[in-house]
């Protein structure tokens, strides 16, 4: 089952839009969501059935649209500002999952806000959980080139992450944008049964984090 989340910075382009249904039939993407979409929320269901969806929601500040077919049972369980976050159940998937797309604010002040959402999400999560979008900040220097980011709240953000129990997934494909500095970001889910056994996984950026031992010893 495939998915894309994309920031497409404006879905009011007509290039933009026939960029975006070429990827859906050429993805069979079956769940969209995009992140500022710079349009009104009366172009909501018009841009929905452009692009050939049967359902759609959008989170309280308009800034993330999600859409999917009536073959999938999407459940709004948290609309908030900064993400929306659903359980979906699909015929094509083993067991139901939880997504949250994010659209972080740029003021990390508000940010907290976002982090403190998440983290309560996460008290009760026990079923396969993915969190992804823009999230306005990045976890570590070695993400960006040419900038200081100690002051970019890069902290907070795997402050985050490590309360939330939650890993950088990493990334083999995003898709090629022409006109737009954020690329498309392709989700697949795949049966267990079609990945073998389970390699032991270790993230080196955690050794990096302030409270990594303390964290370890706790364990």
């Amino acid at each position: 089952m495939n998915a894309i989340i994309w920031n497409v910075r404006g879905i009011a382009s007509v290039a933009t839009r026939r960029r975006l249904k070429k990827l859906l039939q050429l993805h069979q993407v079956y769940l969209l969501v995009l992140l500022e979409p710079f349009i009104l929320r009366q172009n909501f269901a018009y841009t929905r059935r452009y692009l050939r969806f049967d359902m759609g929601a959008k989170n309280e500040s308009n800034k993330i649209w999600f859409f999917w077919n009536s073959g999938t049972n999407v459940t709004v369980i948290v609309d908030h500002p900064q993400f929306l976050h659903v359980r979906v159940e699909d015929p094509r998937l083993a067991r139901a999952i939880y997504l949250t797309p994010v659209y972080a604010s740029c003021d990390a002040t508000i940010r907290r806000d976002l982090w403190a959402g998440l983290h309560h999400i996460s008290h009760d999560m026990d079923d396969p959980w993915l969190v992804g979008g823009d999230f306005n900040v990045i976890t570590h220097d070695g993400e960006r080139t040419g900038h200081n980011t100690h002051n970019r709240g890069t902290i907070a953000f795997s402050d985050m992450m490590l309360d939330c129990g939650l890993e950088d997934a990493a990334y083999s494909e995003t898709l090629e944008s022409d006109f737009i500095d954020h690329s498309p970001l392709l989700l697949q889910w795949v049966s267990d049964d079609d990945l073998g056994p389970r390699p032991f996984r270790f993230l080196n950026v955690w050794t990096k984090h302030h409270d990594f031992l303390a964290f370890v010893s706790q364990k």
